[in-house]
């Protein structure tokens, strides 16, 4: 997993009400909902604060619009929130990583989203308030 590869993704006006993104940590995926406006769109799920347990939070994740389950929830934001992510896959080395996102204009994101659909034994990731 090479989350070394860090983005910061600039706020767009033009963002539809499905892609809002608050402080602390979201996931993106799809709303598959086709009585829903954002049927077949990009969506931002909203976790916020505290320990998670991202295998789980990938697949409990929902359209925030209708409410319905989100499939194909394949990347992570962060925003104005330090992240402490720890994780395995299969029988490879752990894998840690800590970071920052502290610019106000833009949350932060990484390069290889497919990472969210490893085969993981566990991923945890801890998102707190910045200091």
């Amino acid at each position: 997993m090479d989350r070394k590869n860090k983005i910061e993704v600039p706020f767009s006006r033009e963002a539809p009400d499905c892609r809002t993104i608050y402080k602390g940590g979201s996931l993106e995926g799809n709303c598959v909902n086709e009585k829903c406006k954002f049927y077949k769109s990009r969506i931002i799920w909203h976790i916020g604060f505290g320990e998670f347990n991202l295998v789980r939070q990938i697949a409990t994740a929902k359209c925030p619009i209708c409410k319905e389950k989100a499939k194909n929830v394949d990347n992570l934001f962060y925003y104005l929130a330090e992240i402490e992510i720890e994780g395995q896959i299969g029988e490879g080395d752990t894998f840690t990583r800590k970071d920052r996102a502290t610019n106000k204009n833009a949350p932060c994101t990484f390069v290889n989203k497919d990472d969210c659909k490893q085969p993981w034994n566990y991923i945890q990731m801890k998102v707190t308030e910045l200091k």
